[in-house]
């Protein structure tokens, strides 16, 4: 009967978790933030948003392995903000990295599959720095990060095209090892 109990217990618990996924308050276009430092990220246009550290930490470190994860359909969903104001939905896992490396830091290395928009690729880490978010999409790159660095509930969301011309990345980038994107098979 105990196990019984324990079981129904963990699993409510684990529902929970995946549905607690929601993390982003939008604060609209081009949001002023008090800082102690100027932002080093030079960029025209983003989304002001405000991030709940405490929620997110369970989240991320009660995630599942990639290695583990049978289906990615069972994957745990995470809402972001894109710089549209738009809410996107990924279905989200643990990266296997160097476990030595990453234990060490308190860094969790993630990766995600849009599920608005299934041909999005999401990649990220979250840890002593924040929540940093890269998604890959054909409707446009964008960035989720800090405002400034180590801020706890200050971030901006904004698109590779909004940085400043003098530290963007190019749009095209020699990555024989990236897979091209395609759409989703589906099952």
């Amino acid at each position: 009967m105990k196990t019984f109990f324990l079981c129904v217990t963990l699993f409510i618990t684990n529902q929970k978790l995946q549905s607690q996924s929601v993390f982003l308050k939008d604060l609209g276009l081009n949001k002023k933030f008090d800082s102690p430092i100027e932002n080093p990220i030079k960029v025209k246009k983003y989304r002001g948003l405000k991030y709940c550290e405490r929620k997110s930490k369970l989240f991320f470190d009660t995630l599942t392995y990639e290695s583990k994860l049978n289906n990615r359909e069972s994957a745990a969903i995470l809402i972001l903000i894109n710089p549209l104001g738009q809410k996107v939905s990924f279905r989200i896992w643990r990266v296997d990295i160097d476990a030595g490396a990453n234990e060490k830091t308190k860094i969790v290395s993630i990766r995600g599959q849009g599920i608005s928009d299934p041909y999005a690729q999401l990649s990220g880490d979250y840890g002593p720095g924040g929540l940093h978010i890269q998604v890959r999409s054909v409707n446009g790159d964008y960035f989720i990060e800090p405002y400034y660095p180590k801020s706890a509930k200050k971030y901006i969301s904004y698109f590779r095209s909004d940085l400043d011309v003098s530290i963007r990345p190019p749009d095209t980038v020699d990555e024989p090892n990236f897979p091209v994107r395609q759409p989703p098979i589906k099952n």
